[in-house]
Formats: C-alpha cells, structure tokens, sequence
C-alpha cells in the first residue's frame, strides 16, 4: 500500500522573489524567536568579516599555505612540509648529495622520540 507524507514548511527553502547574492537563511527547525535572528545577524556579521578580509589581501590563501612550509630544499629550494616529506624528497631527488646537517639533527631526534 502506498500513501503520502505530507511536506512540512521546514523541508523547503523559502521561496526566493530576485536571485540576489545575498545568502539563504537556513535556520534548523528547533530554533525559535529571538535565538534564531540573534544566530542569523552573527552569522551574516562572520559572512561580511570574511568577504572583506578576502578583499583586502587577495593572496592571503597562498601566504597562509606557505606559512606551513619548514623545509626547504638546499639543492633545488624546494618547499616541503614537513621532515618525512623532506627527506623522501631527499632520497629520491638528490640520492648523491649528503643529508643537510639539521636536517639530519632532526630525523635522528625523531627517531629517538620513537624509540621513547
């Protein structure tokens, strides 16, 4: 047997009258009152926050990505993430050429963080 369920007024988006670029407001269903337009108005003050900041500095996604690098390859400046990536970078790019000195300090001190 087959019957419908009928749709309640949360399982829709509202409808939209212009397609503006204004976010749709989505709020759970539970929420209620004077918690819900207090939630819409902080979430609408954190949207503008970031478009701005976005406006200001157009490479900051690519200064924050490099803020993570911490190795850099001696022999072809490379940037690398971290150690264990540094030195398969190593091994497999330069196999004639000595392990840099603190690169070196590093992956012994890890080691014996291991062994630990």
């Amino acid at each position: 047997s087959f019957f419908v369920v009928p749709l309640l007024p949360f399982d829709l988006p509202p409808p939209r009258s212009n397609l503006s670029s204004q976010p749709l407001l989505l709020s759970p269903p539970m929420v209620r009152g004077n918690a819900k337009v207090k939630s819409q108005a902080k979430r609408l003050k954190r949207l503008e926050a970031e478009r701005k900041s976005q406006k200001r500095d157009p490479k900051a996604q690519e200064k924050a990505r490099m803020a993570g690098f911490r190795f850099v390859c001696p022999e072809c400046k490379q940037s690398l993430a971290n150690l264990k990536v540094a030195l398969e970078h190593f091994y497999a790019r330069h196999p004639k050429s000595s392990l840099p000195t603190d690169w070196q300090r590093r992956k012994e001190e890890a080691e014996a963080e291991k062994k630990a």
